[in-house]
């Protein structure tokens, strides 16, 4: 009979365990998220120096996504990599519901033809795809300064859809229509709901906090302790 409840003891603590587990996990995991405070790149690292992807845009918010390498953290900025200046990034202990911004972007209508999408901010970089300017399935994510053309050298760095592949490069801003990327508003996404009054009835035991689950996992502890020590006993007589 000892045994049978020594066993149902166990199976009963196995549901708490696991959620214990996922907590833990969940803060081994925990995503990172800090806002740009002011104008700044999102960088890569060529030949040792910190060279501009784009602008990335302030109020917004990039996943920080490692330590910081020469004072330019590592960075997750929708679906691009990068590192960015940290003196321009605040952390933030919420995650933000609004977190990056997609500009607006396409080929001007008098354009005929193609517009080439580059490598790098130049028409000597090597073209990555021609894009149709019926083509709407572009977004920009900043600019950066570039070779200039009519007195203009500022070059959109942009995500675009040809035959159902992703390419990311350049368009000079001569040849686009970028809409201006408006200021974030910036709302937390709110914490899980628990149910009514936050009652234990109500919340699953992956909600639970940690002290509650400690707390129901000692409470079972015990009898065990006790069977095991009363086994004991009896072994050593």
């Amino acid at each position: 009979m000892k045994k049978f409840f020594y066993f149902i003891t166990i199976i009963a603590l196995l549901p708490f365990s696991s959620a214990l587990m996922q907590k833990r996990q969940s803060k081994d995991i925990e995503i990172q998220y800090a806002q740009i405070v002011q104008s700044t790149f999102l960088c890569d690292i060529v030949e040792d120096e910190f060279v501009p992807i784009t602008t990335l845009p302030q109020t917004y918010f990039v996943i920080i996504t490692g330590d910081t390498v020469q004072d330019y953290y590592p960075v997750n900025y929708l679906d691009i990599d990068g590192f960015v200046d940290k003196n321009h990034l605040e952390i933030v202990d919420f995650e933000p519901l609004n977190k990056f911004a997609q500009g607006e972007i396409k080929i001007k209508p008098e354009i005929d033809g193609n517009v080439n999408l580059r490598e790098h901010a130049s028409r000597d970089s090597n073209i990555i795809t021609p894009v149709d300017n019926s083509n709407l399935n572009m977004i920009y994510y900043g600019t950066v300064e570039g070779e200039s053309i009519e007195q203009n050298n500022s070059w959109y760095y942009v995500r675009v859809k040809v035959n159902d592949e992703m390419h990311w490069g350049y368009m000079h801003s001569v040849n686009m229509l970028g809409q201006s990327i408006p200021d974030n508003v910036v709302i937390a996404v709110p914490p899980p709901d628990l149910g009514e009054e936050g009652s234990m009835d109500s919340a699953q035991p992956s909600q639970m906090s940690d002290t509650i689950l400690y707390t129901i996992v000692a409470i079972l502890c015990v009898p065990v302790l006790i069977i095991m020590l009363t086994l004991f006993k009896k072994k050593k007589k």
